[in-house]
């Protein structure tokens, strides 16, 4: 019975240890299956050369704890399978949000804002560094 005893005394802890390195493990393992499906999309979109501004689109990227996408991807529709890519980022977004949850992954809770995109020089771009605005007197 002693024996039983030291037995638990000494490897309760490893246990317990070992299952906390498992999680961090998982946790490690989906981060890195996160950022596979990233790179798969953004090389989906890496073509973004455009004939006019309805080429260009964006799609919201990611699920912010609090709502909302982390950010907005460009791409222009002249080199995307327009759907496949709809499926990526929606099965991307869904992965995200069971992370978020799994994990309790928090955020800063800002909005992010669409680009406000254009055609320029030949490729799609956020045009919101060209906008001029007009502050009332």
């Amino acid at each position: 019975m002693r024996k039983l005893k030291l037995i638990n005394i000494f490897f309760t802890p490893l246990v317990i240890i070992l299952c906390a390195c498992e999680a961090g493990s998982n946790e490690e393992r989906d981060m890195a299956r996160l950022e596979q499906m990233e790179k798969k999309i953004l090389e989906m979109i890496s073509d973004i050369s455009c004939q006019d501004l309805t080429d260009c689109k964006f799609i919201g990227f990611g699920v912010k704890p609090c709502g909302g996408p982390w950010r907005y991807l460009i791409y222009s529709t002249t080199n995307v399978d327009t759907i496949l890519l709809n499926e990526k980022v929606k099965d991307y977004n869904e992965y995200n949000e069971i992370l978020n949850n799994q994990y309790e992954w928090v955020s800063d809770c800002s909005f992010s804002e669409p680009p406000v995109i254009g055609c320029i020089g030949g490729e799609c771009i956020n045009n919101f560094s060209n906008l001029k605005f007009h502050e009332h007197e």
